[in-house]
């Protein structure tokens, strides 16, 4: 049992993850490690990997301009069930990202501009079996597996909100978000009314975005979605997911709370929303520096008058001098 490769020992971890994970979790590990990592030490044997083949692996596919994040994600949670199954004696996976190069940690966000974003709903009208469901994305920031998992009894036309509580990962449905929580986010009276309009007529558990009763694809929502893109004249960079990052990047430039679009995503903590969205913070709030100052003149003022009021009393005599030893902040004489 000791003689376990490291692609051996793979097959038996994603067996497991398989039954934990979300399926778009599973299928990212396997890619991973596809791609990344049984290429370099697959045919290792496990109990011979230790961290200085694990800092050459990381240390290459750094250099190679690749984004780190998921890599270190694997390894150290591939080696922690290794170590918890008794196949490694130690945890050689630990505090890697020390040899990522700091630029990996940014992620590529892809954002319309609100011209682009407008442009791209304009043409959305050539591709009417597709283009409520790119609407109902760009104005909820919902991902595209979400909107594609939306049924009639998640709209809440009148409250204008929306249940987020299932996804499709590819074409399989999971009946949880990728997150793994629900969550009910506001939406905008025109998105409530087109969502309303969908939903009236049809079963509560009907699909809200169909073909003859089934849920549009993955593969032909990206076709149709590059179509559009291309007659917009837009940067063919461009995917679904950039509708999600322009709902995003919008609100936080609009001045919205942070808190509220960590919310409206789903992210499960507020340093994620930072870390993606951060470089749209408003940094330079110079008006509301004065409107702090000018909430707090008055009090100033005020106290600054009865320090005018109430001098310091006259010196005298016995005043301590400016010569004494005692009252030189200097001095090293102690007072016994």
């Amino acid at each position: 049992m000791h003689e376990l490769t490291v692609r051996g020992y793979a097959q038996l971890w994603l067996d497991d993850v398989r039954a934990r994970a979300h399926p778009s979790t599973v299928v990212t590990y396997e890619r991973t490690f596809r791609l990344y990592i049984g290429p370099i030490i697959g045919d290792r044997k496990l109990s011979d990997v230790g961290r200085p083949e694990l800092k050459a692996l990381v240390s290459r596919h750094s250099r190679e301009g690749l984004s780190s994040a998921m890599l270190l994600r694997v390894l150290s949670n591939f080696f922690s069930a290794a170590y918890d199954d008794g196949y490694v004696q130690a945890q050689p996976a630990q505090k890697l990202w020390k040899y990522v190069r700091p630029r990996e940690k940014t992620e590529d966000v892809r954002a319309f501009t609100k011209d682009e974003l407008g442009r791209f709903l304009e043409l959305s009208t050539t591709e009417p079996l597709y283009a409520d469901l790119f609407h109902a994305m760009a104005f909820s920031g919902m991902r595209c597996g979400e909107a594609r998992a939306l049924i009639a009894s998640d709209v809440h036309e009148l409250e204008r909100k929306l249940d987020v509580v299932r996804t499709f990962s590819g074409n399989h449905l999971s009946t949880t978000t990728k997150t793994k929580a629900a969550r009910r986010i506001e939406i905008p009276y025109e998105l409530a009314e087109l969502l309303g309009a969908l939903a009236r007529g049809r079963e509560p558990s009907a699909w809200l975005f169909d073909r003859n009763g089934v849920p549009l694809k993955s593969k032909a929502i990206s076709e149709s979605f590059r179509r559009i893109v291309r007659r917009a004249g837009l940067a063919p960079h461009h995917g679904t997911h950039s509708l999600r990052h322009t709902y995003a990047s919008n609100l936080i430039q609009q001045g919205v709370p942070i808190v509220y679009v960590q919310t409206q995503l789903g992210h499960q903590s507020i340093q994620q929303t930072v870390d993606v969205y951060g470089r749209w913070l408003t940094l330079s709030r110079a008006d509301e520096l004065e409107r702090f100052v000018a909430g707090t003149r008055s009090r100033n003022i005020a106290r600054r008058a009865r320090i005018v009021r109430f001098p310091a009393p006259a010196r005298t005599s016995c005043s301590p001098t400016s010569h004494s030893r005692d009252n030189d902040p200097d001095s090293d004489t102690e007072i016994a």
